[in-house]
Parts: C-alpha cells; structure tokens; sequence
C-alpha cells in the first residue's frame, strides 16, 4: 500500500519549492505564478519509530527508525473557476 499525498494551494506559495525540498526531485520553480502547469510526481520519506523495538523483535534499522515512503503530487497552483479552464488571478 502507498500513501499518496498532494501539495495543493495558491500560486507561489512555495509548494514546487517544498516539493523539492522533500522529494530531491529536480523541477522548476520560479518567481512568477503557473510555473508548475503539468503535476510532478516523486517520493519523500516519513522518519518513523519501528515498532520492531517494542515487540522486542530484531529489525536491521539503524537506531530503531524507519522511513516510510510517501509519494508527493505537486499539483498547479488553485485559482477561482479553476474547473471552467481559468489559469490566473484577476
């Protein structure tokens, strides 16, 4: 099972800039708003405490932490009527 998760919100807001941040993934991002117009997708990963350690059950993780894997959508920024094709603030 993966776990998807999208950044969604206003144009330049910093979600590409997360997005790679978290992801190490190489998209573009610019100071202007609809640099992102086509998703991109990659995955981060979610620092997590194994449960191995309280089970008493040997785990080969370093320090009793695993990192779940998470995939990320940056979506383009949202806008009003954004369903009837508009693309950009009045």
């Amino acid at each position: 099972m993966t776990i998807s998760i999208a950044l969604a919100g206003k144009p330049n807001s910093g979600k590409s800039t997360f997005f790679k941040a978290a992801t190490l993934a190489n998209v573009e991002i610019a100071n202007y708003p609809f640099t992102t117009i086509d998703a991109n997708h990659g995955v981060g990963y979610v620092r997590t405490p194994c449960p191995c350690r309280e089970l008493n059950l040997i785990a080969a993780l370093r320090e009793g932490v695993r990192f779940v894997p998470i995939e990320m959508i940056d979506v383009a920024g949202l806008v009003p009527d954004a369903h009837k094709g508009r693309r950009a603030w009045k």
